[in-house]
C-alpha cells in the first residue's frame, strides 16, 4: 500500500501474444492457433494514488509487473491502463 495509503482502482489490459505459434502463416488451420489468453483484463486492480492524474498516452511502470500506457477508455474515475511491456523476460526467449 503506498504511503499517503491513497489508492485508486483501475482496469488494467494485459496484452500477450495473438498466436500460440511463432510462424502462423505456415499453419493451414491459423485460427486454431488463436491465443484465447492474448488478452486479460483484471478489473478492480490497486494502483499507487498518484496515477489518478494520468492522461491518455501516459506512461507509467508498475512495480514487478510492467510498463503500461493510460488508454483512451480512461475517465475520472475509471482509469484504464494497458501493458505495452513485461518486466520479465520469458522461458523460451531465455533458452
Amino acid at each position: 500500500v503506498p504511503e499517503e495509503g491513497k489508492v485508486e482502482l483501475a482496469e488494467v489490459r494485459l496484452y500477450d501474444r495473438l498466436f500460440t505459434v511463432a510462424n502462423v502463416g505456415a499453419e493451414e488451420a491459423w485460427l486454431d492457433k488463436v491465443n484465447p489468453n492474448s488478452l486479460v483484463s483484471v478489473h478492480g486492480a490497486l494502483a499507487e494514488g498518484a496515477v489518478a492524474e494520468c492522461q491518455t498516452g501516459d506512461q507509467v511502470q508498475f512495480e514487478r509487473v510492467g510498463f503500461f500506457v493510460c488508454d483512451k477508455d480512461s475517465a475520472k474515475g475509471k482509469l484504464v491502463f494497458n501493458r505495452t511491456a513485461t518486466l520479465k523476460e520469458s522461458k523460451e526467449k531465455a533458452k
